[in-house]
């Protein structure tokens, strides 16, 4: 299994294809590379993909500190930095949607194209001391957090057959991934910089979607200069994972028009 270590931290990550145009998959929190599997089996040759576990994430290792977003943020621009990763298409889901937008705004001379997937909005996530305690809650409940997976994460589509899977992935994250992570997006907010980022951009959100609802994202897509905006019906907060398939042709219609 592939690991780059970066700054004393040591990055799974997986890597398909070797093709000229390059994909960097960023995953959401609780989540893993696995979250990306159905949609890189759909991948057409001519693309070379590299998705990576986050901090505290996967199979990456789980260290004390350094759950916040700028943090991650940097994670990843060493990562791409120790893979030569010099110029590609950037994908992220949920907090990875967050910190491809912050990527993009430090490193714009990297970013092809960028992609949000139902993303953190940048203007941060909402989060009070109710949300803060079921965090706490459903890090220790399995059965909590396996309803969480099946009612909002992947609730439609092919995502019903991703739900135990889901659920043990989260419940392996590092215990900061659940607290600080979110305490990290809540404080987070840079909207008014949204309008450097010149990349063309692909916003998709499930018109369902209940982890982060369409309208919380409305500032973000209104920020955008250069975005365009799919919305999936009957889509959940993982369209990559409920509807692969018709994700992958909306993802990939958009990338070829850039390329």
């Amino acid at each position: 299994m592939p690991y780059a270590q970066v700054e004393g931290l040591k990055i799974y990550y997986k890597e398909i294809g070797n093709g000229p145009e390059t994909i960097l998959l960023i995953h959401g929190n609780v989540s893993s590379t696995e979250y990306w599997d159905k949609f890189l089996n759909l991948l057409p040759s001519q693309y070379r993909a590299v998705a990576l576990d986050l901090r505290g994430c996967g199979q990456t290792e789980h260290p004390e500190n350094g759950y916040n977003i700028p943090q991650l943020v940097e994670d990843v621009n060493q990562f791409t930095s120790q893979l030569r990763l010099t110029r590609f298409h950037l994908l992220g889901h949920s907090t990875g949607g967050m910190i491809s937008m912050l990527l993009t705004l430090n490193h714009p001379e990297k970013v092809q194209t960028l992609t949000l997937l139902d993303s953190v909005p940048a203007n941060g996530l909402f989060l009070n001391d109710e949300v803060r305690s079921y965090f706490r809650v459903i890090m220790k409940d399995r059965g909590a957090l396996r309803q969480v997976m099946e009612q909002m994460v992947v609730p439609f589509g092919e995502g019903q057959s991703f739900v135990e899977r889901a659920t043990e992935i989260a419940f392996a994250c590092a215990p900061q991934t659940f607290t600080e992570n979110p305490e990290s997006m809540h404080q987070t907010n840079f909207i008014s910089e949204l309008s450097q980022i010149t990349a063309p951009t692909l916003i998709v959100h499930g018109k369902d979607d209940t982890v982060i609802p369409l309208e919380f994202m409305v500032p973000t897509m209104k920020a955008m200069v250069n975005a365009q905006v799919i919305i999936f019906t009957r889509c959940g907060h993982s369209p990559q994972v409920e509807y692969p398939k018709k994700f992958a042709e909306t993802y990939l219609n958009f990338i070829a028009k850039q390329i």
